[in-house]
C-alpha cells in the first residue's frame, strides 16, 4: 500500500508498506474503531490523506499512529479508517446532512477480552458481549435487556467483540429494529430492540467511556473558562 500526504509540511509525499492487520479496535482513538494497520510511514501531516493499493484504489484514510511519549514520529504502526466505514457516511456528508448514529444504551464488555469470563455465564466459548449496565429509558431498557445478559448475535450475524456490536448498532438507522440473540439464565432468547438516535450528550454524560470522560452522576467535575 501507499500512504500519501504532507508529513511535517512536505507536500505530496508518498511512502510504501503493507497492511499489517485489519479490524484493529481498542486502540483508544475513537468510540467506534475498525482500523486498517499499516507499516507505511505515517507522520503528523499524513492524517486525512489516502491509503491506496497498488492499483491506485482508495482503501482507507490515514488517521493516526502508535508512538511513545518520547517521540511524535513514525514507529512502524499507523492506522487508517477503511473505505467501508467511509462509504456509510459519505452520502450524508456530501449533502451536508447530520451524521446520526444508532443507540442501544448499555455499558458492555467483550468476553473475548476477559478469558474465562464466559464460563461464569455457562458459555463454553470466549465470544459474545456481556451487558454490564443498562441506561434508564434507553432502547435497551425499553426492550427488557438486563445486566448479565450476553449478546451472542444480531439476527444471523455472530457477535465476536464489543467493537463489532458497537459498530453494528451505530450504523443502524434510528427507528429500525435489531433482533438480539441473548444468553440469559442458561438459555438463548431473542430480544427485539428498536434503535434510537444517539443522544447529543452521549459522550458528556455516559459512564461507559474511558479516557477521562466524566462519570454519570458525578458532582465534583471541575470547570474552567477558555478563550
Amino acid at each position: 500500500v501507499l500512504a500519501i500526504g504532507a508529513p511535517f509540511g512536505l507536500a505530496e509525499t508518498v511512502t510504501q508498506g503493507i497492511i499489517s492487520a485489519k479490524g484493529r479496535n481498542n486502540v483508544g482513538i475513537a468510540g467506534i474503531e475498525d482500523f486498517l494497520q499499516t507499516d507505511a510511514a505515517i507522520n503528523p501531516g499524513n492524517s486525512g490523506g489516502p491509503l491506496v493499493n497498488l492499483h491506485g484504489e482508495l482503501i482507507g484514510i490515514n488517521t493516526a499512529i502508535a508512538t511513545s511519549g518520547l517521540t511524535r514520529g513514525y514507529m512502524g504502526i499507523g492506522f487508517a479508517i477503511p473505505t467501508e466505514m467511509i462509504k456509510q457516511v459519505l452520502p450524508d456528508l456530501r449533502e451536508g446532512r447530520e451524521i446520526v448514529r444508532g443507540y442501544l444504551g448499555v455499558k458492555i464488555i467483550g468476553l473475548d477480552q476477559e478469558p474465562g469470563l464466559a464460563k461464569t455465564f455457562g458459555l463454553e466459548e470466549d465470544r459474545g458481549v456481556g451487558i454490564d449496565r443498562v441506561r434508564p429509558d434507553s432502547p435497551a431498557a425499553k426492550a427488557g435487556l438486563k445486566v448479565d445478559d450476553v449478546v451472542l448475535a444480531i439476527g444471523n450475524t455472530k457477535i465476536e467483540s464489543a467493537t463489532q456490536l458497537m459498530t453494528m448498532v451505530s450504523q443502524t438507522k434510528p427507528g429500525n429494529t435489531l433482533d438480539l440473540v441473548v444468553w440469559r439464565d442458561g438459555k438463548k432468547i431473542t430480544v427485539p430492540v428498536k434503535i434510537e438516535a444517539q443522544p447529543e450528550d452521549f459522550y458528556a454524560t455516559s459512564n461507559w467511556g474511558e479516557g477521562g470522560r466524566r462519570q454519570e452522576g458525578s458532582t465534583n467535575a471541575e470547570t474552567a473558562e477558555m478563550e
